[in-house]
């Protein structure tokens, strides 16, 4: 089976803007011309993380900084020739992969938005202060306060986080 060699920009997740890059290719026989390389980056500071909500699939737009990363990022993508882009189609999503194509010179670049890649939902807690819930998150699970709870879960604190989320403990 063989690749064509494209290269795409996802502009997906939460939280702040990270770039990387991954190559895939056919199997050890392939050549550098059957690889196609993906860059995912995740958009920029958003109002919602400004005023420390929870905000997965609530559609909270990026802030002023939020935009200046994602030109950032663009910049710092120059001379890299993207065949096509995709996104969810959250604001903040789309806006990233906007601002990234411009500042990189990969402006008339087809950008496909899809809900496929939308972030995912945390139901009743959207809009959420961050801080109150992981108070009571927190107490859920037998800690004083979040601080307590996220050191003694250490690594495993976003998953214990997110367990109950989406358990929707009652809070």
């Amino acid at each position: 089976m063989k690749i064509k060699k494209a290269t795409a920009m996802c502009a997906v997740l939460s939280g702040i803007m990270f770039g990387g890059a991954v190559t895939v290719s056919t199997p050890a026989s392939a050549s550098s011309k059957d690889q196609v390389t993906i860059y995912l980056t995740r958009h920029g500071e958003t109002t919602g993380n400004v005023m420390q909500r929870v905000q997965g699939s609530s559609d909270f737009p990026l802030t002023k900084n939020g935009i200046e990363v994602a030109n950032d990022l663009g910049y710092g993508l120059k001379g890299i020739k993207f065949k096509h882009a995709y996104t969810g189609n959250l604001t903040r999503q789309e806006v990233t992969a906007q601002h990234v194509l411009k500042y990189s010179n990969n402006k008339g670049t087809k950008i496909t938005t899809t809900p496929k890649l939308r972030e995912g939902g945390y139901g009743s807690f959207e809009g959420d202060s961050i801080a109150a819930d992981n108070q009571k998150i927190a107490n859920v699970y037998g800690y004083q306060d979040g601080k307590e709870f996220q050191q003694a879960t250490g690594k495993d604190y976003w998953n214990k986080l997110q367990d109950a989320y989406l358990r929707g403990c009652q809070l």
